[in-house]
């Protein structure tokens, strides 16, 4: 239950207006400047936005919740999946 309560709170925290307002930037649609001036990456990269990555985040939850948490490595975590454009800011998140 504790799980679910977090899980509410930061879905309104981040989509609540002010959030939006200061934090999120759709991407414009051009590839950044150092990438298609350097002959050696524009070729790979044209029509891009970023790069994607999923990674697993270590946690440490209530003992009640560690089933759902636990993973096939072995250690407990939570799934993230991350985009960022080439100039390193996050475009996208979504934890699960």
């Amino acid at each position: 239950m504790l799980v679910h309560r977090y899980f509410r709170k930061m879905f309104f925290a981040f989509s609540s207006e002010l959030f939006y307002s200061t934090y999120v930037q759709f991407p414009n649609g051009s590839v950044s400047h150092k990438i298609r001036r350097n002959p050696k990456w524009w070729p790979f990269f044209k029509g891009t936005f970023g790069a994607l990555d999923g990674s697993h985040i270590q946690v440490t939850p209530r003992a009640a919740e560690r089933a759902v948490y636990h993973n096939w490595k072995g250690f407990l975590s939570q799934n993230c999946l991350f985009a960022c454009d080439f100039d390193l800011k996050f475009t996208y998140m979504l934890t699960g």
